[in-house]
Formats: C-alpha cells, structure tokens, sequence
C-alpha cells in the first residue's frame, strides 16, 4: 500500500471501472487559503510524494496532479498531512510538466509577489528537470 494516496477499491462492472475512496479524516485540500509559504510547502510535498510513489513502481505519468484531487487533514501541506486522490493520467504527461501546470493552477493572480516567487520556482524545476534528462542521455549513451 502506497501512503500517498487515499485508500481506494476498484471494482469492475460490464466492462467498467469503478473508483471508490477512503477519505477517512482528510477533506479536500483548500489552496485559496494557502499563504505562499504554504503553497511552497505544497510543491516540496508533492515533490517528495512523487519520489515515494516511485519507490512503490507508480510513476508521476500514470496518475494526474490537480488541486481537487489533494486530501489534507485540517488543511495542512505536511507530508504526513497529504494524500492524492489517484486518478489515471490518460495523457501520460511527465511530472515536471504536471508540476508547473499545478504551479499555475495555485498561483493567486491578484498577488504580484506571489506570482514572482511562484514563476522562479517554475524556473527551477524546468532547469532541474533538464539537469536530470541531459545526466539520463549522457548516462544512456555510454
């Protein structure tokens, strides 16, 4: 069982599937009310979240990141105050675009300070993220 996720059953009727959820004490995550210090908690949660699923073989393309499918307790962004609704990523997008995306979908437009810290945050994950797929390349071609 992976912990990042909510606990969830698949069930299989005439050829369709059916999604259920344990939300047990978590409630859908309310970004709005999120200073910036806590949307950036949020980014290195789902960041460390990402790594975890990893470890359990669910890789970031099979599984969608948005602001409705985020489960906190009391509205907390700590690791352990997190999970994920799955829902399948039919796109298969990787998880550096899906985190800049959901930069985007959290940034609070009216906010200019917010909206700069949150853009080099984008920056960074576009620069890491290229850092790791030249390291890939080079490591592929030997």
């Amino acid at each position: 069982y992976c912990k990042g996720f909510l606990r969830m059953s698949i069930m299989c009727e005439n050829g369709a599937y059916m999604f259920t959820y344990d939300i047990e004490r978590f409630s859908r995550i309310e970004i709005r009310k999120l200073d910036i210090c806590g949307k950036l908690s949020l980014i290195e949660t789902l960041i460390k979240l990402n790594h975890e699923n990893e470890e359990h073989l669910i890789m970031a393309d099979s599984y969608l990141i948005e602001p409705e499918l985020i489960y906190s307790i009391n509205n907390k962004v700590s690791r352990d105050r997190i999970r994920l609704l799955f829902y399948p990523d039919f796109k298969k997008m990787s998880f550096s675009c899906k985190i800049k995306i959901f930069t985007d979908k959290i940034t609070d437009r009216r906010k200019q300070n917010e909206m700069e810290v949150l853009e080099q945050v984008k920056q960074l994950i576009c620069r890491v993220c290229a850092q790791q797929s030249s390291r890939c390349r080079s490591s592929e071609s030997r």
